[in-house]
């Protein structure tokens, strides 16, 4: 198990120093998401984050009542983040569990009012933890539930504050996403909701037994769409963006006014760059700020069902890499239950991004960074084994000649500017114009002779279209014959020399686009002179 060095006392309060006098109020930088209220005996205590004034890291402070500012993690370098406040009105005492992060290293720490102190919770082989509460059996400390990835996916632990053994409770195959802990006098009962099921758990505290009481599975019956290509050309020219703040328009910048500007954000670009060679496109905003990726699930059936578009772009994991519960197993997990139905259920063409950096709390705080970037790693591979087309937002910005920090808003940082949305534009654009055109449909024979056969078919209004490909021949397994027709018909002659030899022509169709795309054949369709 890696730690963190620990520094002398003296070497520390040099570098505090040195901090405090180089960069002036720097040790005052709070990450006010993260801060906890609690009350007890009618007094109100909080917790803080505050950002190391050494530069990098981050610690807990307590403060209340008696209580100028106390620095609970100061034994434990690195970043310190997530506190979680668990109060016990009996006997007055409260316990403040949080997430310790190191060299990609991640630990539970606890202080406990009682005695004062803060200690170390060691954990070997998890990727992600977080604190949940900590529970309590007459008066006395006895388990510290928590949520965590030792497998391949999230579930839910408690640590034993008396012999530090750890336990796994749930033992799901799909991630833990939401949970509720209700704290009885002689039990603990734990809801916990996957993807797919809903499960509830019993906790004796007598003996710890754990029992599975509940287990429900949910059961999606969306209705399925038709394919927007048998829609009218608006449809079949109409990209749904499915995102949070990103893709909903929200930007900070000094010269503009509001946080709001959805006509410089990437959707709005996206049409702009389409229109100047190709035509009319339409978009339709599906995003809510804030949201993460089980929020994006949740609400998906009612936002989709009435939405007739081709393209869905997806963006979503700027929030999940800053929650206080992150993991990348469980966020995959949605991301692939969302691009997969939109695709399966509403039969859209989906086109996942990954997320851009930020400047979100403060860049010196590898936790977020790290994250962002095997979120990224995971949704390209999760993209490529669906084989769903992917944008690489992160390694654009990375790579952007003035630097990253060039395409981020002024004020917080944690969105694109319209330069930023500009890049996104172009990635989306170039990725879209790579997709092959839709498959001609409804074809059907509009007029019959001995000589001619007249077949029509759904012309394509797709916005990039350029013409059909028709192969034909007199034997289904010898199309030897071929042409290009912008119109979604054509008359096939036969010589009436040859009519009664030949009484029967079969051919296929497909799609091209004005970037040489092209669509699958259609089935081979037969036409009969009679």
């Amino acid at each position: 198990m890696k730690r963190c060095p620990f520094y002398p006392n003296t070497l520390v309060l040099f570098l505090l120093l040195f901090a405090v006098v180089s960069v002036h109020g720097f040790a005052q930088t709070q990450l006010e998401e993260q801060a906890v209220t609690f009350q007890l005996n009618e007094e109100t205590f909080q917790v803080l984050v505050q950002l190391s004034g050494s530069g990098t890291g981050s610690d807990i402070f307590l403060e209340g009542p008696g209580i100028e500012s106390k620095n609970l993690s100061f034994h434990f370098p690195g970043e310190n983040l997530f506190p979680v406040v668990t109060v016990n009105e009996h006997n007055n005492r409260f316990m403040i569990s949080w997430m310790h992060y190191c060299k990609g290293n991640v630990q539970l720490c606890l202080y406990d009012s009682f005695v004062d102190d803060s200690r170390w919770l060691a954990l070997e082989n998890f990727t992600s933890v977080y604190p949940l509460a900590v529970i309590f059996n007459d008066e006395i400390p006895i388990l510290l539930l928590f949520k965590g990835n030792n497998s391949d996916n999230t579930d839910i632990f408690y640590y034993h504050l008396g012999t530090g053994s750890v336990v796994n409770i749930t033992r799901t195959q799909d991630s833990e996403q939401r949970i509720d802990i209700f704290d009885e006098e002689n039990r603990v009962f734990i809801e916990a909701e996957t993807l797919f099921h809903h499960y509830r758990y019993r906790i004796k505290k007598r003996n710890l037994k754990v029992t599975l009481t509940k287990k429900k599975a949910y059961e999606f019956d969306w209705e399925r769409h038709q394919p927007a290509a048998d829609q009218e050309g608006l449809a079949i020219n109409t990209m749904v963006g499915f995102g949070d703040s990103i893709t909903w328009g929200r930007m900070n910048m000094y010269n503009l006014e509001g946080d709001y500007h959805p006509e410089l954000a990437y959707l709005a670009r996206l049409q702009e760059l389409f229109a100047v060679n190709y035509g009319q496109t339409y978009t339709i905003n599906l995003s809510v700020p804030g949201d993460r990726t089980i929020d994006a699930i949740e609400r998906m059936d009612e936002d989709f069902s009435d939405v007739d578009a081709f393209f869905c772009l997806v963006m979503f994991g700027t929030n999940d890499v800053a929650s206080a519960d992150f993991d990348a197993d469980a966020s995959v997990e949605n991301l692939e239950f969302i691009v997969t139905t939109s695709r399966d259920f509403y039969h859209m063409y989906p086109v996942i991004s990954t997320i851009p950096p930020q400047r979100r709390y403060h860049p010196t705080l590898q936790y977020f960074k790290e994250n962002t970037e095997t979120l990224n790693t995971r949704i390209i591979e999760m993209a490529t084994k669906n084989q769903v087309p992917f944008i690489d937002t992160y390694t654009a910005f990375m790579e952007h000649p003035l630097g990253w920090v060039a395409l981020i808003e002024d004020i917080k940082g944690n969105h694109p500017n319209p330069e930023g949305h500009l890049v996104i534009a172009n990635l989306f654009k170039e990725k879209i114009l790579e997709l092959p055109p839709a498959i001609p449909q409804n074809i059907v024979p509009s007029d019959t002779s001995t000589s001619s056969q007249t077949v029509t078919w759904s012309a394509n209004q797709e916005f990039d279209f350029s013409h059909y490909y028709i192969e034909f021949g007199y034997f289904p397994d010898q199309l030897n014959r071929n042409l290009s027709t912008l119109d979604s018909f054509y008359t096939f002659i036969v010589i009436p020399l040859h009519a009664p030899f030949n009484s029967k022509l079969y051919f296929r169709i497909q799609a091209i686009d004005k970037d040489g795309n092209t669509s699958e054949f259609t089935p081979i369709q037969r036409v009969d002179f009679d």
